[in-house]
Protein backbone atom coordinates (compact mmCIF):
# COMPACT_ATOMS: atom_id res chain seq x y z
CA UNK A 1 0.00 0.00 0.00
CA UNK A 2 1.26 3.72 -0.83
CA UNK A 3 0.35 6.25 1.95
CA UNK A 4 0.70 9.70 1.88
CA UNK A 5 2.67 9.71 5.40
CA UNK A 6 2.56 12.79 7.55
CA UNK A 7 5.95 13.74 10.10
CA UNK A 8 5.46 15.29 13.50
CA UNK A 9 8.42 15.90 14.18
CA UNK A 10 11.13 17.48 12.47
CA UNK A 11 14.07 14.73 12.41
CA UNK A 12 16.87 16.73 13.58
CA UNK A 13 14.94 17.33 17.38
CA UNK A 14 14.12 13.55 17.58
CA UNK A 15 16.66 12.03 20.33
CA UNK A 16 16.72 8.49 20.07
CA UNK A 17 15.69 5.49 18.59
CA UNK A 18 12.76 2.81 19.30
CA UNK A 19 12.65 -0.76 19.73
CA UNK A 20 9.35 -3.15 19.54
CA UNK A 21 9.12 -5.96 21.94
CA UNK A 22 6.55 -9.03 21.21
CA UNK A 23 4.95 -7.73 18.26
CA UNK A 24 2.94 -10.75 16.66
CA UNK A 25 1.33 -9.67 13.04
CA UNK A 26 3.79 -6.34 13.33
CA UNK A 27 0.82 -3.97 12.95
CA UNK A 28 1.13 -1.99 15.66
CA UNK A 29 4.56 -1.00 13.70
CA UNK A 30 2.85 -0.38 10.83
CA UNK A 31 0.62 2.41 12.33
CA UNK A 32 3.37 3.87 13.94
CA UNK A 33 5.31 3.81 10.74
CA UNK A 34 2.38 5.68 8.88
CA UNK A 35 2.16 8.20 11.59
CA UNK A 36 6.05 8.78 11.53
CA UNK A 37 6.46 8.85 8.11
CA UNK A 38 9.48 8.79 5.54
CA UNK A 39 11.78 10.15 8.76
CA UNK A 40 14.82 8.46 9.00
CA UNK A 41 14.77 9.40 12.72
CA UNK A 42 13.10 7.49 15.13
CA UNK A 43 14.65 4.23 13.20
CA UNK A 44 12.87 1.18 14.35
CA UNK A 45 14.05 -1.65 15.84
CA UNK A 46 10.69 -4.16 15.91
CA UNK A 47 10.61 -7.92 17.44
CA UNK A 48 8.95 -10.64 17.45
CA UNK A 49 9.12 -13.92 20.19
CA UNK A 50 7.91 -16.39 17.54
CA UNK A 51 10.24 -17.20 14.65
CA UNK A 52 10.02 -15.81 11.03
CA UNK A 53 8.25 -19.41 10.30
CA UNK A 54 5.92 -18.92 12.99
CA UNK A 55 4.79 -15.38 12.03
CA UNK A 56 4.09 -16.52 8.32
CA UNK A 57 1.94 -19.44 9.74
CA UNK A 58 -0.03 -16.92 12.57
CA UNK A 59 -0.44 -14.03 11.16
CA UNK A 60 -0.69 -14.11 6.73
CA UNK A 61 -1.08 -10.46 6.37
CA UNK A 62 2.10 -9.70 8.02
CA UNK A 63 4.36 -10.69 5.06
CA UNK A 64 3.19 -7.40 3.14
CA UNK A 65 5.12 -4.81 5.40
CA UNK A 66 7.33 -7.55 6.43
CA UNK A 67 8.55 -7.82 2.97
CA UNK A 68 8.87 -3.94 2.10
CA UNK A 69 10.85 -3.54 5.27
CA UNK A 70 13.21 -6.25 4.03
CA UNK A 71 13.27 -4.54 0.62
CA UNK A 72 13.70 -1.19 2.74
CA UNK A 73 10.99 -0.01 -0.07
CA UNK A 74 8.54 2.91 0.27
CA UNK A 75 10.32 5.17 3.01
CA UNK A 76 10.51 2.15 5.38
CA UNK A 77 14.52 1.46 5.38
CA UNK A 78 14.74 3.21 9.31
CA UNK A 79 12.61 0.17 10.22
CA UNK A 80 14.47 -3.59 10.91
CA UNK A 81 12.23 -6.59 11.36
CA UNK A 82 13.65 -9.36 14.44
CA UNK A 83 12.39 -12.59 14.71
CA UNK A 84 13.03 -14.61 17.95
CA UNK A 85 13.67 -12.26 20.65
CA UNK A 86 13.00 -12.78 24.23
CA UNK A 87 12.29 -9.40 25.94
CA UNK A 88 12.92 -11.19 29.54
CA UNK A 89 16.46 -11.81 28.59
CA UNK A 90 19.27 -9.48 27.82
CA UNK A 91 18.28 -7.23 24.26
CA UNK A 92 21.49 -6.09 22.87
CA UNK A 93 23.38 -9.37 22.26
CA UNK A 94 20.25 -10.41 20.37
CA UNK A 95 19.36 -7.56 18.91
CA UNK A 96 23.11 -8.33 17.52
CA UNK A 97 24.29 -5.93 14.27
CA UNK A 98 20.61 -4.68 13.95
CA UNK A 99 21.25 -2.48 16.94
CA UNK A 100 24.90 -1.20 16.71
CA UNK A 101 24.32 2.41 15.26
CA UNK A 102 21.07 2.76 17.43
CA UNK A 103 20.97 4.48 20.39
CA UNK A 104 17.84 4.12 22.14
CA UNK A 105 15.32 6.17 24.09
CA UNK A 106 12.31 4.33 24.03
CA UNK A 107 10.38 0.03 24.47
CA UNK A 108 7.37 -0.51 23.82
CA UNK A 109 5.74 -3.83 24.96
CA UNK A 110 2.03 -4.20 23.31
CA UNK A 111 -0.62 -6.41 25.37
CA UNK A 112 1.64 -8.81 26.81
CA UNK A 113 -0.23 -11.94 27.53
CA UNK A 114 1.12 -15.33 28.56
CA UNK A 115 -2.01 -17.58 27.22
CA UNK A 116 -3.06 -18.39 30.78
CA UNK A 117 -5.38 -16.41 33.92
CA UNK A 118 -2.24 -15.68 36.59
CA UNK A 119 -1.76 -12.12 37.51
CA UNK A 120 1.29 -13.11 39.25
CA UNK A 121 3.47 -14.61 36.28
CA UNK A 122 2.26 -11.83 34.53
CA UNK A 123 3.76 -9.51 36.94
CA UNK A 124 6.88 -11.68 37.39
CA UNK A 125 7.01 -11.60 33.02
CA UNK A 126 6.45 -7.83 33.36
CA UNK A 127 9.12 -7.31 35.98
CA UNK A 128 11.84 -8.92 33.82
CA UNK A 129 10.87 -6.75 30.84
CA UNK A 130 10.99 -3.85 32.80
CA UNK A 131 14.54 -5.18 33.98
CA UNK A 132 15.67 -5.66 30.58
CA UNK A 133 14.29 -2.19 29.40
CA UNK A 134 16.23 -0.49 31.27
CA UNK A 135 19.38 -2.41 31.22
CA UNK A 136 19.03 -1.62 27.47
CA UNK A 137 18.39 2.38 27.71
CA UNK A 138 21.34 2.79 30.41
CA UNK A 139 23.45 0.39 28.53
CA UNK A 140 25.90 0.96 25.38
CA UNK A 141 22.93 0.94 23.63
CA UNK A 142 21.03 3.06 25.16
CA UNK A 143 21.10 6.93 25.37
CA UNK A 144 21.16 7.12 29.48
CA UNK A 145 17.75 7.46 29.79
CA UNK A 146 14.05 7.24 28.43
CA UNK A 147 11.26 5.62 28.55
CA UNK A 148 9.39 2.00 28.82
CA UNK A 149 6.10 1.90 27.47
CA UNK A 150 3.51 -0.45 28.09
CA UNK A 151 0.41 -1.27 26.72
CA UNK A 152 -2.48 -2.62 29.00
CA UNK A 153 -6.04 -3.12 29.95
CA UNK A 154 -6.37 -0.80 32.85
CA UNK A 155 -7.79 -3.72 35.09
CA UNK A 156 -4.69 -6.01 34.13
CA UNK A 157 -2.10 -3.18 35.16
CA UNK A 158 -3.80 -3.37 38.44
CA UNK A 159 -4.42 -6.99 39.14
CA UNK A 160 -0.51 -7.50 37.81
CA UNK A 161 0.68 -4.86 40.35
CA UNK A 162 2.79 -3.65 37.54
CA UNK A 163 3.39 0.03 38.77
CA UNK A 164 4.55 -1.30 41.65
CA UNK A 165 7.29 -3.53 39.82
CA UNK A 166 8.33 -0.62 37.84
CA UNK A 167 9.02 1.61 40.92
CA UNK A 168 11.00 -0.77 42.31
CA UNK A 169 12.95 -1.12 38.70
CA UNK A 170 13.51 2.33 39.59
CA UNK A 171 11.31 3.73 36.45
CA UNK A 172 8.00 5.39 37.97
CA UNK A 173 5.11 5.98 36.23
CA UNK A 174 5.58 9.46 33.82
CA UNK A 175 2.04 9.76 32.38
CA UNK A 176 -0.83 6.97 31.24
CA UNK A 177 -1.96 7.46 28.09
CA UNK A 178 -5.67 6.12 27.06
CA UNK A 179 -5.45 3.69 24.50
CA UNK A 180 -7.93 4.30 21.72
CA UNK A 181 -8.49 1.75 18.73
CA UNK A 182 -9.62 4.18 16.14
CA UNK A 183 -6.18 6.06 16.44
CA UNK A 184 -4.18 3.05 15.28
CA UNK A 185 -4.90 2.47 11.87
CA UNK A 186 -4.55 -1.43 10.92
CA UNK A 187 -3.72 -2.12 14.58
CA UNK A 188 -4.72 -5.74 15.31
CA UNK A 189 -4.98 -6.84 19.16
CA UNK A 190 -4.52 -10.52 18.97
CA UNK A 191 -3.61 -13.39 20.90
CA UNK A 192 0.48 -14.88 21.16
CA UNK A 193 -0.93 -18.82 21.33
CA UNK A 194 -2.81 -18.99 18.23
CA UNK A 195 -2.95 -15.54 16.73
CA UNK A 196 -6.50 -14.98 16.59
CA UNK A 197 -8.05 -11.54 17.78
CA UNK A 198 -9.09 -10.71 21.59
CA UNK A 199 -9.40 -7.22 21.08
CA UNK A 200 -13.57 -7.36 22.16
CA UNK A 201 -12.04 -8.40 25.33
CA UNK A 202 -9.46 -5.74 25.93
CA UNK A 203 -11.86 -3.00 27.45
CA UNK A 204 -10.21 0.75 28.49
CA UNK A 205 -6.99 0.33 27.89
CA UNK A 206 -4.16 2.52 28.44
CA UNK A 207 -0.01 3.64 27.46
CA UNK A 208 1.79 3.09 30.86
CA UNK A 209 4.79 4.96 30.11
CA UNK A 210 7.88 4.71 32.52
CA UNK A 211 10.43 6.99 32.61
CA UNK A 212 14.15 5.85 33.04
CA UNK A 213 16.81 8.33 34.99
CA UNK A 214 13.63 11.28 34.91
CA UNK A 215 13.46 11.71 31.50
CA UNK A 216 10.96 14.64 30.84
CA UNK A 217 9.99 13.28 27.45
CA UNK A 218 11.71 16.84 25.32
CA UNK A 219 12.29 15.17 22.34
CA UNK A 220 11.33 11.73 22.14
CA UNK A 221 9.02 11.13 19.70
CA UNK A 222 6.66 8.47 20.85
CA UNK A 223 6.04 10.30 23.85
CA UNK A 224 5.88 13.21 21.49
CA UNK A 225 3.24 11.28 19.45
CA UNK A 226 1.48 10.27 22.92
CA UNK A 227 0.89 13.66 23.66
CA UNK A 228 -0.17 14.78 20.38
CA UNK A 229 -3.09 12.13 20.02
CA UNK A 230 -4.17 12.44 24.24
CA UNK A 231 -4.89 16.09 23.20
CA UNK A 232 -7.04 15.46 19.95
CA UNK A 233 -10.45 14.15 19.10
CA UNK A 234 -10.35 10.05 17.98
CA UNK A 235 -8.63 9.64 14.97
CA UNK A 236 -8.03 13.46 14.13
CA UNK A 237 -4.14 12.55 14.24
CA UNK A 238 -4.42 10.01 11.55
CA UNK A 239 -2.37 10.08 8.52
CA UNK A 240 -4.51 11.27 5.18
CA UNK A 241 -4.24 7.80 2.98
CA UNK A 242 -5.68 9.10 -0.18
CA UNK A 243 -3.99 6.07 -2.60
CA UNK A 244 -5.19 3.11 -3.38
CA UNK A 245 -4.10 -0.58 -2.52
CA UNK A 246 -1.79 -2.46 -4.82
CA UNK A 247 -4.05 -4.16 -7.36
CA UNK A 248 -5.65 -7.72 -7.24
CA UNK A 249 -6.53 -10.22 -9.81
CA UNK A 250 -10.11 -9.12 -11.41
CA UNK A 251 -11.27 -5.35 -12.46
CA UNK A 252 -9.43 -2.44 -11.76
CA UNK A 253 -9.68 -0.51 -8.69
CA UNK A 254 -9.40 3.33 -9.20
CA UNK A 255 -7.88 6.05 -6.48
CA UNK A 256 -9.71 8.32 -4.69
CA UNK A 257 -8.11 11.39 -6.68
CA UNK A 258 -8.16 14.90 -5.02
CA UNK A 259 -10.22 15.66 -8.31
CA UNK A 260 -13.20 13.59 -7.30
CA UNK A 261 -13.47 16.30 -4.85
CA UNK A 262 -12.62 13.76 -1.45
CA UNK A 263 -10.60 16.43 0.61
CA UNK A 264 -12.75 19.53 -0.85
CA UNK A 265 -15.65 17.96 0.78
CA UNK A 266 -13.92 16.60 3.75
CA UNK A 267 -13.07 20.11 4.11
CA UNK A 268 -16.51 21.61 4.17
CA UNK A 269 -17.64 18.68 6.53
CA UNK A 270 -14.40 19.84 9.12
CA UNK A 271 -16.59 23.50 8.86
CA UNK A 272 -20.00 22.38 10.26
CA UNK A 273 -21.61 19.94 12.35
CA UNK A 274 -23.46 17.98 10.03
CA UNK A 275 -22.50 14.31 9.62
CA UNK A 276 -20.94 11.91 6.29
CA UNK A 277 -23.70 9.47 5.16
CA UNK A 278 -22.41 6.65 2.97
CA UNK A 279 -25.14 5.89 0.49
CA UNK A 280 -24.65 2.61 -1.80
CA UNK A 281 -27.09 2.97 -4.83
CA UNK A 282 -26.80 -0.99 -6.06
CA UNK A 283 -28.16 -3.46 -4.51
CA UNK A 284 -26.30 -6.42 -5.80
CA UNK A 285 -23.01 -4.87 -5.96
CA UNK A 286 -23.69 -4.18 -2.09
CA UNK A 287 -24.97 -7.46 -1.18
CA UNK A 288 -22.22 -9.57 -3.13
CA UNK A 289 -18.70 -7.93 -3.88
CA UNK A 290 -15.99 -8.62 -1.23
CA UNK A 291 -13.55 -5.99 -0.90
CA UNK A 292 -9.71 -6.63 0.14
CA UNK A 293 -9.86 -5.96 4.21
CA UNK A 294 -6.71 -6.87 6.63
CA UNK A 295 -9.35 -9.54 8.16
CA UNK A 296 -9.62 -10.88 4.60
CA UNK A 297 -12.10 -10.22 1.54
CA UNK A 298 -15.44 -9.20 2.90
CA UNK A 299 -18.61 -7.81 2.11
CA UNK A 300 -20.52 -4.82 3.00
CA UNK A 301 -22.91 -6.65 5.28
CA UNK A 302 -20.97 -9.08 6.71
CA UNK A 303 -18.31 -5.91 8.07
CA UNK A 304 -21.85 -4.54 9.61
CA UNK A 305 -22.25 -7.55 11.22
CA UNK A 306 -19.29 -7.38 13.03
CA UNK A 307 -20.14 -3.48 14.48
CA UNK A 308 -24.03 -4.63 14.70
CA UNK A 309 -23.89 -3.87 18.81
CA UNK A 310 -20.97 -0.84 18.97
CA UNK A 311 -22.77 2.89 18.37
CA UNK A 312 -20.76 4.52 14.56
CA UNK A 313 -18.81 1.07 14.50
CA UNK A 314 -19.26 0.29 11.26
CA UNK A 315 -18.22 4.01 10.26
CA UNK A 316 -15.24 4.34 12.11
CA UNK A 317 -13.96 0.62 10.77
CA UNK A 318 -14.87 1.78 7.24
CA UNK A 319 -13.10 5.11 7.25
CA UNK A 320 -10.48 4.43 10.24
CA UNK A 321 -9.51 0.55 9.16
CA UNK A 322 -10.40 -0.47 6.03
CA UNK A 323 -10.33 3.18 4.46
CA UNK A 324 -13.05 2.20 2.13
CA UNK A 325 -12.08 5.75 0.00
CA UNK A 326 -9.74 3.46 -1.89
CA UNK A 327 -12.27 0.83 -2.59
CA UNK A 328 -14.15 0.76 -6.12
CA UNK A 329 -17.86 1.06 -4.52
CA UNK A 330 -20.89 2.72 -5.98
CA UNK A 331 -22.02 5.11 -3.17
CA UNK A 332 -22.65 8.88 -2.74
CA UNK A 333 -21.52 11.18 -0.45
CA UNK A 334 -24.11 13.21 1.56
CA UNK A 335 -23.03 16.39 3.89
CA UNK A 336 -25.61 17.14 6.58
CA UNK A 337 -28.40 14.61 5.54
CA UNK A 338 -28.78 16.86 2.85
CA UNK A 339 -29.32 16.43 -0.66
CA UNK A 340 -26.12 18.37 -1.59
CA UNK A 341 -23.76 15.17 -2.61
CA UNK A 342 -20.68 14.46 -4.63
CA UNK A 343 -20.52 10.99 -6.43
CA UNK A 344 -17.89 9.03 -6.13
CA UNK A 345 -18.24 5.92 -8.27
CA UNK A 346 -20.95 4.23 -10.41
CA UNK A 347 -21.90 1.17 -12.52
CA UNK A 348 -19.79 -1.23 -10.82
Amino acid sequence: MSDVEIDLLDPKTVKGDVILLGEGDFSFTRSLELYFGSNSKPRMISSSFDSGEEIAKKYKDANVWLSKWRMGGGGSSAIQALHGIDATKELLTQLGPAAADCTFSTVIFNFPHLGVEDARLHGAMVAHVMMRARELLLGSGGSGKGFFVLALADAQAERWKVNDMAIRNNMPLFKQFTFRPNDWPGYKIRRHINGKSFEKKVQCCSFFCYAVEGDTGEGNAVIGLLERILHSEEGACLPQMTQAQPKEDGPERNVVKEDHGYKREMEKMKKNTGSLNAIFVKKSTFMSKKYPTPDGPKTIPEIGLQNSKVNDGFERQMGFQYHWMNWKVPICISMQGMFIHHEIETGV
